[in-house]
């Protein structure tokens, strides 16, 4: 499986998202979602029991040329990408964190999630899917590519609040 990461300096939004291929994280929602988004491409890493069934599904639809399943990277490199992509995407129909959203936001890598978890105590309505399902996930993500600019300045004070609040050795006093 390839290591270096595709469709960088393509002038197409990088969508990015990363976890363990099972039906909870809803990657399947995603796919199928961004079969309708031409414009975008999608990074999706990770393994698991779903990675097969996963991929025979952007096989299917045609993404060969669009989603990059790299399989298993290592943290440092699984974070590193964060920092690189427009969008972190958490497609998840349950999750008990999600601890990619901090990562993800520590990275100043804007982000759309499932209500999951704690993601309503940082993001609001409009950086939330409505629903988890594919048609709510394809409304908010040709919403915010289309101001994608405006979209990522929004995340500043969230970005900030991260940095104060997400940090290991301040979450450590906490507890």
């Amino acid at each position: 499986r390839e290591r270096g990461a595709p469709f960088l300096n393509e002038g197409n939004p990088i969508l990015y998202s990363c976890g363990r291929f099972v039906k909870a994280k809803g990657f399947d929602l995603l796919v199928d979602a961004l079969a309708d988004i031409p414009q975008a491409r999608l990074w999706l890493v990770g393994e698991g029991e779903e990675w097969k069934k996963i991929h025979d599904q952007v096989v299917r639809l045609g993404l060969e040329n669009r989603v990059w399943m790299p399989g298993h990277l290592d943290a440092d490199h699984t974070v590193g990408l964060m920092a690189l992509a427009d969008l972190f995407v958490i497609s998840s129909r349950r999750e008990g964190g999600p601890f990619t959203l901090s990562e993800a936001l520590r990275s100043h890598c804007p982000v759309v999630a499932s209500p999951v978890g704690f993601v309503p105590e940082f993001l609001s309505t409009e950086q939330i899917f409505e629903s988890i399902d594919v048609q709510s996930m394809k409304l908010k993500l040709r919403s915010i590519l289309s101001d994608l600019v405006n979209y990522r300045a929004s995340f500043e004070p969230i970005f900030k609040r991260a940095d104060n609040e997400l940090d290991l050795g301040v979450m450590a006093k906490k507890v």
